[in-house]
């Protein structure tokens, strides 16, 4: 099993010492584990103190990929914060740091986080999933030094309607064209699972047989842990997901390089 998604006290909403998600994951049984704690700059709830010592992470990550290399494989990973206006911040990092794996995430959008009321206060269902998914493709127009999509449709998470599939789709067609282009995936987020979202899962079925559909390959599998016990949850079931809607693998990375394995 390998999980490509994971986050310890790094990150500003976990309390979970890197050495004890990794354990968690030994324990588990895991052959890999990615540590992608945020890197969120300019982050709009100042509550929230998104800020990270990225040489102190490095450095912690560099240690525990040494300390465990006999026991599990360690992925020196990142999950960053896309905006527009913070994508140089984004640049300077992953250039100064040797990652193996990038994350490019949308934990904001215009300007607003997607937690909460703000983003979604006085726009219909349709028009709200119009702007997320519009500031979505507009940044990864400008800027690509990502691996992978995390949770595409992360919105579904916390919007308070979900408007059908089609009202958003051909967005979502043209986001899914620009990864294909850029030689990115996307990630299957087992957190759905966890959040009580049902089948709704993140990606939802049609957003993965789309992906497939358009030529896509890339797909990471990643539990979005930010506690040790979440630590691998759903894995198994995504594999199995993944194999019904016909994908061949599952994808790994080595110095950002994408690494096929079948499923």
């Amino acid at each position: 099993m390998f999980d490509y998604h994971n986050h310890t006290a790094f990150s500003h909403d976990s309390e979970a010492p890197m050495t004890a998600v990794i354990e968690a994951a030994v324990r588990r049984g895991l052959k890999s584990i990615a540590i992608t704690d945020h890197y969120d700059p300019d982050y709009p709830n100042l509550l929230k103190d998104t800020t990270i010592d990225l040489d102190a992470y490095f450095l912690e990550l560099t240690n525990a990929a040494e300390a465990y290399k006999d026991v599990i494989h360690i992925v020196k990973g990142i999950e960053l914060g896309l905006q527009d206006q913070v994508t140089a911040l984004l640049q300077r990092a992953v250039e100064s740091y040797h990652f193996d794996f990038v994350l490019g995430s949308f934990h904001v959008a215009d300007g607003m986080e997607l937690y909460g009321e703000t983003f979604y206060a006085g726009y219909p269902a349709e028009a709200v999933y119009q702007k997320f998914y519009e500031n979505c493709y507009r940044v990864i127009l400008k800027y690509d030094q990502f691996d992978v999509m995390g949770h595409v449709n992360i919105i579904d998470r916390y919007a308070t309607a979900i408007p059908a599939f089609h009202t958003y789709r051909e967005l979502v067609e043209g986001i899914f064209k620009r990864l294909i282009e850029m030689g990115k995936g996307i990630e299957l987020n087992t957190s759905s699972i966890r959040y009580g979202m049902g089948e709704h899962y993140t990606p939802t079925i049609e957003m993965l047989k789309l992906f497939r559909a358009m030529g896509g390959e890339i797909v990471t599998i990643g539990s979005d842990s930010h506690r040790a016990a979440e630590v691998g949850s759903d894995i198994d079931f995504a594999v199995e997901l993944l194999k019904t809607l016909g994908y061949k693998y599952r994808t790994l990375y080595q110095d950002r390089k994408p690494v096929f394995v079948s499923l």
